[in-house]
């Protein structure tokens, strides 16, 4: 492929409206796994994502689904998929994010989700993927490290380099 095409490949994808797994803003499930830390954790996402300042994506089209899952996506789900990595519910989970729609969009481009325990970490999935990212959080848990670790869990797709 010529110079010249790739340009006019990219200048085309450009004016395409963005659907789950192309590079713009996020549409992205928020599920929150640890029942002891569920308000406070919440609350710093909450404010994370609402931020008026620069994150790991473009924030101003963001849809971070928190309250309101889509149907079928339940904690119970989430736990089986990237806690445990049973490849049914993965699969099952994958299916779900990639048919859900709404006046925001066409399919999902993944989850994210917080666990406690031993060692409390961020857990993300790209719709597609097998595998999901994990990505321990510091014991200290502040707004900080806790951004760090939900940006790096990020799907892919929709992460700023």
């Amino acid at each position: 492929m010529t110079t010249k095409q790739i340009l006019l490949l990219l200048s085309f994808a450009a004016l395409v409206p963005c659907h789950a797994g192309d590079a713009g803003a996020p549409n992205i499930v928020w599920v929150n796994l640890s029942e002891p830390e569920e308000k406070r954790v919440n609350m710093l996402i909450a404010d994370i994502v609402s931020a008026d300042k620069p994150m790991c994506w473009n924030a101003y089209e963001a849809h971070i689904y928190m309250k309101e899952r889509p149907n079928g996506v339940t904690k119970k789900l989430v736990r089986e998929a990237l806690v445990n990595r049973d490849a049914n519910s993965l699969h099952r989970l994958n299916a779900i994010l990639s048919s859900y729609r709404d006046k925001y969009t066409k399919g999902l481009d993944g989850v994210i989700a917080y666990a406690s325990g031993d060692q409390p970490k961020m857990i993300g999935l790209t719709i597609g993927d097998r595998l999901p990212k994990t990505d321990v959080v510091a014991p200290s848990q502040n707004r900080n490290e806790i951004e760090a670790s939900f940006c790096m869990v990020m799907p892919a797709t929709v992460r700023l380099p």
